[in-house]
């Protein structure tokens, strides 16, 4: 299992599960990665508007697509879909050999989510002042749905949920695929949510607003696992661990270690 992780900016990677050492890797200057499950590693960069490639755990990248000012990343397969400061949404579903343009939005695209629910193909895409975006037909149409002059700050689909958060006004969950929305209060109705990972189970959530939060019902109801601010919050399924900010958790929770020497604000797991 590979961690790859973006510590101020730097980016690094450790080998095995006791993180003895650290290797940093070339200075691609990323805001975020992606492992896919194609095997592939996937990274993009807002300084050099640069979309990057690694087939190899990291050891060395290729150069993709240069487009904008690229603000987020998720993969899934050979589908990559990135989006920028300026609202355009580029899709490939070859692995990066090429591109083309889905959407433009009237705001900065600051998370996007990919999922397959009931044979349908939905693609979301979580805009700083606009609001949430969906396409049923992987990009070709899309429709706004709730949350206009909000900004969106993390996606997740889990057990065919959708769970968005938002900066400071709270968590959202929708079960029917974006039509209706029930806040989900964690600790206070106008937090921000940064991050959202499914745990365990397909009823275990794990949240940071900024703090670590809990939840064994699927967002029902919370509790505070790590009074740490936290930006990327990674679930290791192979090695059943919690990654949240400096620390690990490899009890689901209940103790932490730091396993990081610099502050993480991106992390990507290579189970």
């Amino acid at each position: 299992m590979k961690y790859l992780v973006i510590c101020f900016l730097f980016f690094n990677i450790s080998v095995g599960a006791q993180f003895m050492y650290w290797n940093q890797l070339e200075d691609l200057k990323p805001n975020e990665i992606e492992a896919s499950t194609n095997g592939n590693i996937y990274a993009i960069s807002s300084l050099n508007s640069m979309i990057y490639k690694s087939s190899n755990d990291g050891d060395s990248w290729t150069e993709i697509f240069q487009g904008g000012n690229w603000k987020s990343l998720k993969t899934y397969g050979d589908t990559i879909i990135a989006g920028t400061s300026d609202g355009k949404l580029y899709i490939s579903t070859n692995g990066g050999e090429t591109f083309y343009l889905s959407k433009t939005f009237p705001s900065t695209i600051n998370c996007t989510e990919i999922a397959d629910i009931n044979e349908v193909n939905f693609v979301i895409a979580g805009t700083s002042a606009n609001g949430v975006f969906i396409s049923t037909d992987f990009g070709n149409s899309w429709a706004a749905h709730e949350f206009n002059g909000k900004s969106v700050s993390s996606l997740k689909i889990i057990n065919d949920k959708i769970f968005l958060g938002t900066l400071n006004s709270g968590l959202f969950c929708s079960s029917d695929l974006g039509i209706s929305w029930v806040q989900k209060i964690i600790s206070f109705a106008t937090e921000t949510v940064l991050s959202i990972e499914q745990g365990e189970s397909d009823s275990i959530i794990y949240v940071s607003n900024p703090k670590v939060y809990k939840s064994l019902d699927s967002g029902e109801s919370w509790f505070l696992i790590h009074d740490v601010i936290t930006y990327c919050i990674r679930y290791s399924t192979s090695e059943n661990q919690i990654f949240a900010g400096y620390h690990m958790s490899a009890d689901s929770g209940a103790t932490w270690r730091k396993v990081f020497s610099k502050g993480v604000v991106w992390l990507t797991i290579k189970d």
